[in-house]
Parts: C-alpha cells; structure tokens; sequence
C-alpha cells in the first residue's frame, strides 16, 4: 500500500514541480517511507524520460537507471486492470472471454477447476489459491525470489493438474 501512495502520489506531483524540486521531494518521501530506490518511466507523445532516486542497495551506492528491476508486487494488478481495460476498448477481448479460450487453448483444463473468465480475475472472484501448488517444486525455488523461475509451462501444470476447493464467485484477495 505504501508503494502505491508513493506512485500515486509522485504522478501528481510531477505536475506541480520542476524535475529538481521533484527530485528532492521524491528523496525526502523515499525516506519518510523507508524505501531504499524507486525508478520512473514518464512517456509522451514525442519521448521516454526516466527518473532514477536513491541507491540499489545499503551496501553499494549504485544509483538505480532505466535498466534496473524492481519486484513489484501487488501493483501488477493495477496494470493487469489497466491493461484488460485498453484490450477491451480496442475489441481484443470482452470480460466474459474464457481464460481456456485466450491463453490456455492448448492446455487440459482440469476438471476440478470450472471455466475462469476474464472478470473473475479482475475482481479477484475466480477462486484460484494465491500460490499455485506446484510452486514449491520449481527447480532452483529460492524462497527470497519465489516466482523468479516460474514460467508458463509451470502454470500450465498447474491448472491442467488442479485438484482443490474452487469457490468461484467469491471474493478473496
């Protein structure tokens, strides 16, 4: 939730300040915070420029540029939500399209896991678990970086592999 008042928040100020006045906002909010690096991408119509604040790490005094990864979490809904909204405005897809039909036309759906549509993910109503089971048996799991390794084939196993209590419709986030 910080993160995301720390995004929110540094869209709206990048309105109202010039990029130094930005910069030493953004240092004293990342410290207010305890957020050790934060990197951004402004796009417009005629350019990509990119904000880099803090260091990599405690150790080092690396500062952060346009290469560097950052694990964001929970935020990748947001942009899973935005993203859904722009394919269906552009007629890619609607919110009742089947997840089987979009992404896994090849994979054997189990038959414990009734059909997902693209608005139970949304609105996080599909009933999947929140960690996958076969997460775990990853090779190189590292348990600091859990998803590092996990790749399609992986969900793929899973969902053709699912064996559980689905309660599709309720919300669970």
């Amino acid at each position: 939730m910080r993160i995301l008042a720390t995004i929110v928040l540094f869209l709206w100020i990048t309105e109202a300040f010039t990029q130094s006045d930005l910069s030493s906002k953004f240092d004293s909010l990342m410290l207010d915070l305890g957020v050790r690096s934060a990197s951004c991408g402004i796009i417009d119509d005629t350019r990509v420029q990119f904000l880099n604040f803090g260091k990599k790490s405690k150790d080092k005094g690396t500062a952060p540029d346009s290469s560097t990864i950052y694990e964001i979490g929970s935020i990748t809904k947001t942009f899973t939500g935005a993203l859904v909204q722009q394919a269906i405005r552009e007629g890619k897809m609607e919110l009742s399209d089947s997840l089987k039909a979009l992404i896994f036309k090849n994979v054997e759906w189990s038959t414990e896991l009734p059909d997902i549509i693209v608005k139970d993910l949304v609105t996080h109503s599909s009933g999947l678990p929140r960690i996958p089971g076969n997460l775990w048996m990853v090779t190189d799991f590292n348990m600091n970086d859990p998803y590092a390794t996990y790749d399609i084939q992986h969900l793929e196993k899973f969902i053709a592999s699912y064996t559980g209590s689905h309660k599709k419709g309720n919300f669970s986030y």
